[in-house]
């Protein structure tokens, strides 16, 4: 038995269970990319319905008033609050509501892999001198050129990808 003299210092409170938005947090989504997520509700009698009552989710994002899934596909970066309310299917129902922020970030960027391939090799090196002496097409995102994080993407890049690929030379920046 622990603390059987009941001498350590200790705070109990208890707190009544009933019928609440569990969900606490909603993950970020990303530009362009699916998103779902699904708020969650306990307690309660199921089935719940969701609505919005203030504010908007990013641009792009729907939820279902059925299932609580916050989905679809955003279009741009963005922070967005709103509130939720969810009503469960007792008699008198019961009701809760949350605030809630969510992000829309931009996608990661893979600096170094200037034509999308999935891998940093010489492809990129060239990709880059064509973008720079030659008016190829620019890496998409352009940030992706700049393996230097320099700000401009430049001859530089040029030679520090070199370096990165047949040199053992740092990484490209994140």
């Amino acid at each position: 038995s622990i603390d059987r003299e009941g001498k350590i210092l200790k705070t109990v409170t208890e707190v009544p269970f009933s019928f609440h938005i569990a969900t606490g947090a909603i993950p970020d989504a990303v530009v362009g990319e699916p998103y779902s997520f699904t708020l969650n509700a306990i307690a309660g009698v199921p089935d719940y319905h969701w609505e919005k009552l203030l504010g908007q989710p990013p641009p792009g994002i729907t939820l279902n008033e059925t299932t609580g899934e916050l989905s679809g596909t955003p279009t741009w970066v963005a922070v967005s609050w709103f509130r939720v309310r969810c009503t469960d299917s007792d008699s008198p129902p019961k009701v809760d509501q949350r605030d809630y922020t969510m992000s829309v970030v931009e996608p990661p960027v893979d600096r170094g892999d200037c034509d999308g391939s999935g891998e940093i090799d010489i492809d990129d090196v060239v990709y880059l001198i064509a973008y720079i002496f030659s008016e190829g097409p620019p890496p998409a995102p352009l940030t992706v050129g700049d393996v230097d994080c320099s700000g401009d993407v430049d001859i530089d890049d040029v030679v520090y990808l070199i370096a990165y690929i047949f040199s053992e030379g740092p990484p490209p920046c994140d």
